[in-house]
């Protein structure tokens, strides 16, 4: 018997996380490594990875906002693990890059090490024997010393390891139809050159829109506007469109936009009420304003076409007007 549950699990180093007393750091470091694994992104030999913090949010469904995304990052920077930079071709993108100082990593792990008690030791190179390790975990814990982030040299601050344990993810498994990742993606493939997998990182995207209630033909209008509109065209500092043809940009926030952008050509289309909800509320219903154009013809003949007075009696009126003159 096993969990119901279809998401793949996000394994985490329980030494690790001990160490940097966190679940949830250990499990953004790890994904950080993982990525960095896969990167092509090679700056002075080192591999690079670049997110937004809303990027970085869709891979850890259970943190709630940027900000807390923001303060691991930063924690895990104070402690020398995991540098920034910015290579962005353009000055006004702002997207951080990412990357591991392995070499302090190794030294993190040396020093946490020289710190824990035998058993807990045994805990983590050997792993827990028996079904009921509660007595001796609870025991080890009370003797962990954990590297604080005040402390990124190695100066040790004793306090009890805390740890965040990993909540359920509750996905939503009564889907009317099974979400085709691979028959998106593929078309995705065929239209842009590309060769995306049906990974978790790809299909979360895909998944988040299919869940607001969009459709494969949803997905295919989006991808056949954007190729269109993408495709063998370069931005102004020469790096081509064609780059952004990736699931992360097509199938993101900005989805919805893309679908009207690519249904606005049919006469016919009219926003679902799927889209309402998602995108920007519609404005009131004024009416229409009726006016009366004045018909100047009609009033025109109602002129006397010569004008009874003389000139002296015109000037005189007009000196009564303006008396300057």
């Amino acid at each position: 018997m096993t969990l119901p549950f279809d998401a793949k699990p996000i394994p985490v180093r329980p030494d690790l996380a001990t160490a940097l007393g966190s679940f949830d750091e250990a499990a953004v470091l790890q994904q950080l490594d993982y990525w960095l694994d896969r990167s092509n992104n090679q700056i002075d030999g080192q591999s690079w990875v670049y997110n937004t913090a809303e990027d970085w949010l869709m891979h850890f469904p259970w943190i709630k906002s940027n900000n807390t995304i923001r303060r691991y990052f930063n924690d895990l920077k104070k402690r020398g693990l995991v540098v920034t930079g910015n290579f962005n071709r353009l000055g006004f993108d702002r997207t951080l890059w990412y990357t591991i100082d392995y070499q302090r990593m190794l030294a993190f792990k040396k020093d946490f090490y020289q710190k824990i008690p035998e058993d807990l030791k045994r805990i983590f190179t050997e792993g827990v024997k028996g079904p009921h390790p509660a007595a001796r975990r609870k025991q080890a814990a009370k003797k962990v010393t954990s590297i604080s982030p005040e402390s990124p040299n190695g100066s040790p601050q004793n306090c009890v390891t805390n740890t965040r344990e990993y909540p359920e993810n509750k996905s939503d498994n009564n889907t009317e139809t099974v979400i085709p990742y691979k028959k998106i993606l593929d078309y995705l493939n065929e239209k842009s050159g590309h060769q995306f997998k049906p990974n978790d990182y790809n299909c979360k995207f895909i998944r988040a829109r299919w869940q607001e209630g969009c459709r494969f033909d949803d997905f295919k209008k989006v991808i056949d506007n954007k190729c269109a509109a993408w495709l063998h065209v370069m931005t102004r500092d020469g790096r081509p469109l064609a780059q952004f043809l990736r699931p992360s940009t097509l199938f993101g926030e900005k989805f919805v936009r893309y679908l009207e952008e690519a249904s606005a050509e049919n006469s016919d289309f009219e926003p679902r009420q799927r889209m309402q909800n998602i995108s920007r509320a519609r404005k009131p219903d004024y009416g229409i304003r009726h006016e009366v154009v004045t018909d100047w013809a009609k009033i025109y003949e109602n002129f006397n076409d010569t004008i009874d007075i003389s000139d002296e009696e015109l000037r005189e009126q007009l000196r009564n007007i303006n008396p300057d003159r």
